[in-house]
């Protein structure tokens, strides 16, 4: 879309990334099975299939797949949490992992007293994940990047050294 406010001198850009107000009008689209129009980020055909989406670029996709666990978010043009992209038909949320881990249902406290909103907890075996609660009841796995591990008394990924417990000094 048209971005007449853009400082770049390509002024087109993503639906998403340009405020129209009120011009709603778009051209006709020149798309083809993959692509909707010639150029964007759109979700994969198949209503069911929603961690695939496409890049098109002139008429030409590229397939991507969002990270495990989250769907392509056409009006976002990201890859998102299932119950943020809000789409239907691609299977429901479940409040257990396949590995089994759920929330606890005790609310978790920070050292103030205050309910965390979204808790984390380490992975009982690996050491560079761990689990959140989105609203205290919808478990997600997450992990840490290479070469950090998480450490659950921060609530944050770290380096190792930083980490009670887990570096231990070779003699």
């Amino acid at each position: 879309m048209f971005d007449p406010l853009a400082r770049k001198s390509n002024k087109c850009d993503q639906p998403f990334n340009v405020d129209c107000g009120d011009r709603i009008e778009l051209q006709p689209p020149k798309g083809n099975k993959n692509c909707p129009r010639k150029n964007g980020f759109f979700a994969h055909p198949d209503p069911s299939i929603c961690h695939v989406f496409f890049n098109c670029i002139d008429g030409q996709h590229i397939e991507s797949t969002c990270t495990p666990g989250l769907h392509f978010d056409e009006y976002q043009g990201i890859c998102v949490w299932p119950d943020t992209a809000g789409r239907t038909g691609c299977g429901k949320m479940e409040a257990k992992l396949k590995d089994g881990f759920e929330c606890p249902k005790d609310q978790q406290a920070d050292n103030r007293g205050q309910v965390v909103a979204h808790p984390k907890f380490a992975h009982p075996e690996d050491c560079q994940k761990f689990y959140v609660c989105l609203n205290g009841v919808m478990p997600r796995e997450l992990g840490c990047s290479v070469g950090e591990v998480y450490n659950d008394e921060e609530q944050k990924c770290d380096a190792p050294e930083n980490v009670p417990g887990w570096f231990h000094e070779i003699s």
